[in-house]
């Protein structure tokens, strides 16, 4: 579930985006006897807001969910693993840090109280967004990588540009948009998806609540 890049949006075909190779590496092994059903409930420009639980009452001025794309809609099929990414389109609405990280945080606990593993993908730089958009992204990938751990998925570093400007890396973008990866970047998005082995690790029985970690004697207060 997610957005554009999780719909498969910036490749040259479905086939080739990390969505569409992670449902044919799921399908490769034809012999151990278990079916793997894949489905792909993401949707272009969607933000956390329309992802949430359809009992979900969002605040003034926010979007309500979308009871065919949000949480509710993925539990229904009883899977054993959801992989969410929304990596952009809540800064470029607006919202804050702490808005987004408390809507990953409810989407992650829902989930997992069904008793299915819960995959949350970072933030992806984008090239439409001003230097203070792009450098929300950058802090909003920090927060979720601190807050999930080993439930988080880092698609940033395969994609971000070395110059410190926080922008999508033009030879891993699709040319005609400033937003989405292509053929080259869905590709690397895969592996680290794969790199994960999301069927090995077994549940955590914990909540996903605020809290406050401390790296080199600097309080990291995760929003």
């Amino acid at each position: 579930m997610g957005s554009s890049t999780a719909a498969g949006l910036g490749e040259s075909s479905y086939q080739l985006s990390w969505a569409g190779r992670l449902e044919a590496s799921f399908k490769t092994n034809t012999t151990d006897g278990i079916d793997t059903t894949f489905y792909n409930i993401a949707i272009g420009g969607y933000t956390t807001y329309q992802e949430m639980p359809s009992s979900y009452i969002p605040p003034a001025a926010r979007p309500s969910p979308d009871v065919a794309h949000n949480v509710t809609k993925a539990l229904s099929y009883s899977p054993n693993i959801v992989i969410m990414s929304l990596p952009s389109n809540d800064v470029g609405a607006g919202y804050s840090i702490t808005e987004t990280m408390d809507n990953l945080r409810l989407m992650y606990n829902s989930i997992t109280a069904s008793g299915a593993l819960c995959y949350i993908t970072t933030t992806q730089p984008r090239n439409d967004y001003s230097v203070l958009q792009r450098k929300a992204l950058f802090d909003t990938k920090d927060s979720i990588n601190i807050q999930f751990g080993v439930f988080a998925i880092n698609f940033w570093y395969e994609l971000v540009t070395s110059d410190g400007l926080n922008m999508l890396r033009d030879d891993r973008r699709d040319p005609t948009r400033a937003i989405n990866p292509n053929d080259i970047g869905h590709g690397f998005l895969f592996g680290r998806v794969r790199d994960k082995n999301i069927f090995i690790l077994t549940p955590l029985l914990i909540k996903i609540t605020d809290f406050c970690a401390e790296a080199n004697d600097n309080a990291i207060s995760i929003k």
